[in-house]
């Protein structure tokens, strides 16, 4: 009878990857929030860096012009949310507290808009009978209750304002002295693609500078327009509440592409809907029309100058980061973009040789025909 020899297998190698692997992703989800907001710090020093070098420039020492930058950020933000909060909450008891006018006061503009017109006289006689007040008081009660749980609770604020001065702190020191980061980056590089690597690190510093002014300024003009549309608005009569407050949050909220815009849009209307409904409508068609002039007339002279991405992209990114990380993922869907698309282009293309294509090609695919092999 023959004996086959058994094959032992260790496998404790493999458990400990899988162990090791298992606890680096536990490790990486529980500091997802750090590592994001680290991230966001590297970002913006990348995006101040022109602004520091501008003032070394003209006799200010780095130290002192990071500083200065610091302050003026620190002071800003400080300001605003103290300006802001106490008004959000003001406007927000307001809301809560004429809740129920709200919802009978839209329930009557409902009939009487229905009930002018004989192809909704069914519609008119159904809101009538219904109680549809309640239905929308339910509604309308849950939006402040979704709104103040957006803010968390003190313990969440408390720990929202930690890693905020962390992420100053870190950008702070990154401003004081980036050349040693740059210079260990370049290090871990092979030497035949440090020609690359640094082409896409000035070219992503540029990019990401154009992009932080273009936001600022996009956000001042959106903050700007809205308020001059509710103000024109409440000289004709239709009062929206807090019109700085509201102001405000329109420019605060544009910083965040795509969904940012409704974020801004929302309390105004919800604001304007007592005591006549109608005037929540104006509201909505006045905000709306001063985000489409900011998003597609002043926004692309603005973003082209510095960002040259595609609408499409842009939308892609925002959905995928935001749903990876959240708000401050939407945020930073613009400045990661910049950075895939300077890696892809500044790396990747040149790596593998790539050539223009030409537009005539392009021009080509798009009509269904096969392009002819180049030599």
């Amino acid at each position: 009878m023959e004996i086959r020899a058994t094959r032992v297998v260790n496998l404790v190698p493999a458990a400990l990857i899988v162990l090791g692997t298992i606890l680096l992703w536990n490790a990486v989800q529980t500091l997802s929030q750090v590592l994001l907001l680290i991230t966001l710090a590297l970002i913006i020093a990348a995006g101040l860096n022109p602004t520091v070098l501008w003032l070394s420039r003209h006799k200010i020492p780095r130290g002192l012009g990071a500083a200065l930058i610091l302050f003026v950020l620190l002071g800003g933000t400080v300001g605003l949310v103290g300006a802001l909060i106490p008004a959000l909450i003001t406007q927000l008891t307001t809301l809560i507290s004429s809740i129920p006018g709200i919802a009978q006061n839209v329930q009557t503009w409902l009939v009487s808009t229905t009930a002018s017109s004989p192809l909704f006289k069914s519609v008119s006689d159904s809101l009538a009978s219904g109680d549809i007040a309640k239905q929308l008081q339910g509604v309308l009660s849950a939006v402040p209750s979704t709104l103040l749980s957006a803010f968390g609770a003190t313990s969440n604020l408390l720990n929202g304002a930690l890693l905020g001065v962390l992420l100053l702190l870190v950008g702070f020191t990154v401003l004081i002295s980036p050349e040693p980061l740059v210079k260990g980056a370049l290090a871990a590089i092979p030497n035949h693609y440090r020609d690359e690597v640094s082409k896409a690190i000035a070219r992503i510093g540029k990019q990401l500078s154009a992009w932080l002014l273009a936001t600022f300024l996009l956000s001042f003009a959106m903050g700007l327009a809205v308020g001059i549309g509710l103000t024109i608005l409440a000289l004709f009569g239709i009062n929206s509440g807090n019109i700085l407050l509201w102001a405000v949050i329109a420019g605060v909220t544009n910083i965040i592409p795509v969904i940012g815009s409704l974020f801004g849009l929302l309390p105004p209307i919800l604001s304007s809907l007592s005591p006549n409904p109608s005037n929540a409508l104006w509201v909505g068609i006045v905000v709306f029309a001063m985000q489409q002039i900011i998003f597609n007339v002043l926004s692309p002279i603005v973003m082209s100058r510095g960002v040259s991405l595609h609408p499409a992209s842009l939308l892609v990114g925002v959905l995928i980061f935001s749903g990876l990380f959240g708000v401050i993922g939407a945020f930073l869907a613009v400045p990661f973009l910049i950075i895939c698309k300077a890696v892809y282009e500044e790396l990747y293309l040149t790596a593998i040789g790539s050539k223009p294509v030409s537009d005539e090609d392009v021009a080509k695919i798009l009509r269904g025909e096969v392009l002819e092999e180049q030599s």
